[in-house]
């Protein structure tokens, strides 16, 4: 993600995150053959890059939040690296897929458009994608009502607007998803989302937060969950 993360927040973040990488690259790319080269924008704690590396020889994962790479999880086709802005100066014309994983809506910019397309191989695929648990009845059994209308954050976010003439859009979608989640994860996952762990916080400050919020969902007896999952796939022309 492309915004500065509080220890907290990271922690949450690093400590749980639903599979849906997996579900949401497998939905394009299940069928092709493995990509030697992988770039993952935006990677936070890895598990963007970990998801990409089912379907590449190496990956590299870069985020701005060095609180974030902290907890990177390792794993052996994955190498992480600090990123700046929207300057790729570290690599040339590297990859055959690149992506972004909720990370585009902060760092969309024609210029980061331009150096995606120059390291990018001929033909290499670029997937902007992402997911939003539906959590409105929820996060309302704690007293917090219609939480999805107070953000500006467009998951939907793609290069409409910047100039296309590299790139190509093949496909996009959006579907709903149902996963099984426990209690426990599930509060990680509520606790790592930028607009609902600030309230949480407000409403209930506590310093057990995670073991109240985990607890207060185990009551809901909750084991089902919507999912909005959404994806727009580019090919580079070059």
């Amino acid at each position: 993600m492309m915004y500065t993360y509080d220890d907290e927040i990271a922690g949450h973040y690093a400590a749980f995150r639903p599979p849906l990488h997996e579900l949401i690259l497998d939905k394009f790319l299940s069928n092709l053959p493995l990509f030697k080269s992988g770039l993952d924008i935006g990677c936070g704690t890895g598990t963007s890059s970990i998801a990409l590396a089912g379907y590449c020889e190496k990956v590299i994962g870069i985020d701005p939040s060095l609180s974030m790479l902290d907890r990177a999880a390792a794993h052996p086709q994955v190498t992480y690296l600090p990123f700046g802005g929207s300057q790729l100066n570290l690599f040339g014309e590297d990859f055959d897929i690149i992506t972004f994983a909720g990370s585009l809506f902060y760092a969309k910019s024609q210029s980061l458009l331009d150096e995606v397309v120059r390291v990018g191989k001929n033909k290499s695929l670029i997937l902007i994608y992402d997911f939003e648990i539906v959590c409105e009845e929820i996060l309302a059994r704690f007293g917090i009502q219609n939480q999805s209308g107070n953000t500006d954050y467009n998951h939907m976010v793609d290069f409409s607007g910047l100039e296309l003439s590299k790139v190509e859009k093949v496909i996009s979608l959006k579907e709903m998803i149902k996963i099984n989640i426990l209690a426990e994860n599930l509060a990680h996952v509520f606790l790592a989302e930028e607009g609902i762990y600030p309230i949480l916080k407000d409403k209930f400050p506590r310093h057990d937060l995670y073991e109240f919020v985990s607890n207060e969902l185990s009551k809901q007896k909750l084991d089902e969950l919507n999912v909005n999952i959404f994806l727009s796939v580019y090919q580079i022309k070059k």
